[in-house]
């Protein structure tokens, strides 16, 4: 007979929680976390070919698309874009480079946590994360997308400047 039993959770402050590892079990198989999110309905597997990829970071669920061989180019979209943006530029480039295509926390397929400003300076700690968990710190790699320029400049700081930066027709002066 399955237990009813509802755990109990000690709270200490916002950052932490206490529970038995009894009642983690439990909890854990009452709410099993998927392993992917599925694709949502309004992507069409014809328009947007890629395999989704998803990241924890700073409390936000990053998706990413990483397709092809050769010098990484990272690809990031500006407001209120995601990556369906880059999906004929990954198709015509995964050939000779590693497209990798970013959604910033709360854009495309990702989501922000509670509290997120969506300034650059976020975006850039947040990239700055998805690079050292991609393992492309320490190696050249090029660097494309609307206000590159400005993320740029902070990635740029926080890579030791290991980065190529591209600035497309629509990146003004």
């Amino acid at each position: 007979m399955r237990s009813t039993h509802a755990p109990q959770i000690a709270a200490f402050d916002d950052e932490s929680a206490v529970v038995s590892f009894g009642d983690y079990v439990r909890l854990m198989a009452n709410n099993p976390r998927p392993a992917e999110p599925a694709r949502p309905s309004w992507l069409p597997a014809h328009l947007f070919p890629f395999e989704s990829r998803f990241l924890d970071v700073n409390g936000a669920r990053v998706h990413y698309v990483d397709e092809g061989d050769g010098s990484p180019l990272l690809l990031l979209h500006g407001n209120p874009t995601f990556s369906f943006l880059y999906r004929d530029i990954i198709t015509g480039l995964r050939e000779r480079f590693r497209c990798i295509a970013v959604d910033h926390p709360g854009f495309g397929l990702s989501s922000a946590p509670a509290g997120y400003g969506f300034t650059p300076a976020e975006h850039a700690g947040v990239l700055e994360k998805v690079v050292q968990r991609l393992d492309l710190t320490g190696q050249p790699f090029l660097f494309f997308g609307h206000a590159a320029d400005r993320r740029g400049r902070l990635l740029y700081r926080r890579t030791d400047g290991h980065y190529g930066l591209i600035r497309p027709a629509t990146a003004g002066r």
